[in-house]
């Protein structure tokens, strides 16, 4: 590299935006839980936060992508103890915020959570 050490990129700054925006398309798949959806916004909003502070160069944004970071990092390793509890436990222990389908995933009826599957892409009758 080329680059004296600390010095701006745009295409870095850009490069993270992209990044930070591409991050946001899987959130369609998990609306239904919260706390896995927060964590994914967070993650798109401090990736953007930190390319505009590559971009521009400004100290407030390089705050606001510290403080996003500091903020993503709590909510991350609450969502992943929660996660963690609950496949061990087998049972919710710390609340995720689940609705919908994604309720029946800390149901104990397992027919509840299969509803549905035979019509499910890759489930055949014979092979």
């Amino acid at each position: 590299m080329t680059t004296e050490p600390g010095a701006q990129s745009t295409v870095l700054g850009l490069l993270l935006i992209v990044a930070g925006t591409a991050v946001l398309v899987p959130i369609v798949g998990a609306l239904q839980k919260v706390m896995v959806a927060i964590v994914m916004i967070g993650s798109g909003l401090r990736f953007s936060l930190t390319g505009l502070s590559e971009m521009t160069s400004s100290p407030v944004a390089g705050t606001a992508a510290g403080a996003a970071g500091l903020v993503l990092a709590f909510l991350a390793l609450y969502t992943a103890l929660a996660l963690e509890l609950e496949d061990s436990k087998g049972y919710s222990v710390l609340p995720l915020f689940r609705h919908g389908d994604a309720s029946l995933a800390t149901r104990h009826d397992i027919g509840d959570q299969t509803k549905g599957s035979a019509r499910e892409t890759g489930v055949r009758a014979e092979l």
